[in-house]
């Protein structure tokens, strides 16, 4: 009961309620107070001012010395309550004043009140006294003799005293005030306890509720309202807690089934605002799900696709099917989206749902499946139709010399050979590709195939008239790897530098250790590649110069090869390259823990 914040805010609003009844009385006390007090002074300021009238008459230019010494004790007398007043000719120059020498004051003829005086025959003003300390009333009256103005008479208090009587009243109304309040806070709480028990019960019941127990009763008999507001809460909280279990049931089965949908959906409300994204649609729009919800869309996600999908959906009611490319992403992707209305009880349009997929791998995926067709199919139809044409020749010409026969047959021999290439390296990438390619993964010295590889290399590159160097160090680099594997790669690779490497150029072969690695570097002088090729030229089948690959035996598939050679090793393979400048691949191989 006493935790309750509806039995505080009840009693806090009646000592409130007291409290401001209690400041309002005592501002208006002090207002009539202070009304009075400056009508009871300006009174007393009046009364004197008549006095020293009465006293200075008729002719107060012409006193004499002994008769302007009485008046001047007189008006002292007048004044020991803290009255000041003050005698001034016609003109405002001072004669008497019983608070100031005569010479240290000038002429009063411009103040407010000799102002006022001089036209309605009295005046008053409050203002700061010449010290800019306190606020002063004057009171001043004329004097005439006959039609004539004779001079003015001037009386004047300080408002300590009003001050002083409003500060002890606010005292006053203070002490009363908190008296008050101290009476009403036991009668005042009995008074908001029988008003909130009812309440607080209410708010157990159906904080009760809101946790899920529904089981608690608060109708125990009775007749009254509040009785019978129990008796339909109760019956209330049995109904919510059947639909709730239903609702619950439903919800669990809708979740399940969304989060293991690898499809994105997401779901909007008439407003576009998002009320339910799974985890998929959040990765496609690289968003936070707890971070979107209760968003726009067009918040949450900058493809214009899927604004206006939504957009249309919620206006028109029909179905949107349509295709967004992301561009704005490390790499392109291709979304396919589908938004579908969804519909009230009333028929209504309440929102809209929008599915979406990621059709980038698909699409990269039969690009490559139709590239791969066409290649191979170009590359075996290459030795294909020269073996068939050689055969038919020799067939057809039965008397061809034996010297041309041979030709023909060695014709053969290179074309089969070239076939037979072809098909060994198709197998081995797609071995290497299906992590099926069997190597024997043993500790071996990268210097080894290294040589071997250059060595098989040499006499081509002699023939182009290539300047060609190996570096290696002394001391051996042992990486874990299979040897045939490591050497059929670097064949590619130098076989590369010398096919691209025009006559006169160079190339070279470097081995070295660096931060717990072996590297092996083929770099060649020759034709070099555009930037936007280097993120290519690891695909199979993919060549920089296609004419110039077909015309040099190339295929397209040796560094697919050395690329998945150098994975399976656990290392990687790089390239920098510039157009006419050359190119330099980079095999990274870790090395074994001995030697790291």
């Amino acid at each position: 009961m006493l935790r309750s914040r509806i039995l505080w805010k009840l009693y806090s609003s009646v000592l409130v309620i007291i409290l401001v009844t209690a400041l309002l009385v005592g501002l208006f006390v002090s207002r009539q107070i202070e009304e009075n007090s400056l009508e009871e002074i300006r009174g007393l300021l009046k009364t004197r001012s008549d006095i020293v009238a009465v006293i200075a008459s008729p002719d107060i230019l012409d006193l004499s010395p002994e008769a302007r010494a009485e008046l001047d004790r007189e008006m002292r007398a007048l004044g020991r309550d803290g009255v000041r007043i003050t005698l001034a000719g016609a003109d405002g120059a001072i004669i008497l004043d019983t608070s100031y020498e005569v010479g240290a004051i000038g002429s009063i003829d411009t103040r407010p009140e000799i102002v006022e005086a001089r036209t309605s025959g009295e005046g008053m003003s409050i203002r700061m006294d010449r010290a800019g300390i306190n606020r002063v009333m004057y009171y001043a009256r004329r004097i005439q003799e006959g039609d004539e103005i004779a001079g003015y008479i001037r009386s004047s208090m300080p408002m300590v005293e009003i001050r002083r009587r409003i500060d002890e009243l606010r005292v006053q109304v203070t002490v009363g005030t908190l008296i008050a309040a101290v009476a009403a806070l036991l009668p005042g709480f009995l008074f908001a306890r029988r008003i909130i028990t009812p309440l607080i019960r209410m708010t157990s019941a159906a904080e009760k509720i809101a946790a899920g127990n529904f089981r608690g009763r608060l109708w125990r008999g009775g007749s009254d309202e509040i009785s019978k507001l129990a008796k339909a809460f109760d019956a209330m909280s049995a109904q919510l807690a059947n639909r709730m279990d239903m609702i619950s049931s439903d919800r669990n089965k809708l979740l399940a089934i969304l989060g293991s949908m690898v499809e994105g959906v997401i779901a909007v409300d008439s407003h576009e605002r998002i009320v339910h994204i799974n985890l998929a649609a959040a990765e496609i729009l690289d968003v936070m799900p707890s971070e979107s919800v209760g968003k726009r869309i067009w918040e949450v996600s900058r493809i214009t696709e899927i604004i206006e999908a939504v957009a249309s959906t919620l206006s028109t009611g029909s179905r949107r099917q349509l295709e967004a490319r992301l561009i704005d992403r490390p790499s392109d992707r291709v979304i396919e989206m589908h938004t579908s209305p969804l519909r009230n009880a009333a028929g209504q349009i309440s929102g809209a749902v929008i599915v979406l997929f990621d059709a980038t791998e698909l699409r990269k995926l039969a690009t490559m499946r139709q590239d791969f067709i066409t290649n191979v199919s170009h590359e075996l139809k290459t030795p294909i139709t020269a073996i068939r044409g050689i055969v038919e020749t020799l067939l057809e010409d039965e008397e061809m010399p034996p010297e041309r026969q041979r030709s023909f047959i060695e014709k053969l021999e290179t074309q089969s050979l070239r076939l037979n290439k072809l098909i060994e390296s198709l197998v081995t990438l797609s071995r290497a590709e299906s992590e099926e390619l069997e190597l024997n993964m043993v500790p071996l010295a990268v210097q080894d195939p290294v040589k071997q590889a250059y060595e098989s290399m040499r006499p081509t590159a002699e023939r182009k008239r290539l300047r060609h160097t190996l570096e290696m160090p002394d001391e051996p680099l042992t990486v874990r790897g299979d040897e045939e594997a490591l050497r059929r790669a670097l064949d590619n690779l130098i076989d590369n530098a010398i096919k691209f490497t025009d006559p006169g150029g160079s190339v070279s072969v470097r081995v070295f250790s660096l931060g717990g690695d072996a590297i092996i570097e083929v770099s060649d002088s020759g034709i070099g590649m555009e930037p936007r090729e280097l993120d290519r030229i690891f695909e199979r089948f993919y060549r920089v110069d296609k004419a110039r690959s077909r015309q040099s035996g190339g295929y397209g598939i040796g560094l697919s090869i050395v690329k998945r050679t150098a994975i399976a090793f656990g290392g990687e393979v790089t390239v920098a390259s510039l157009p006419g400048k050359g190119s330099t691949f980079r095999i990274r191989l870790p090395l074994t823990a001995d030697q790291a």
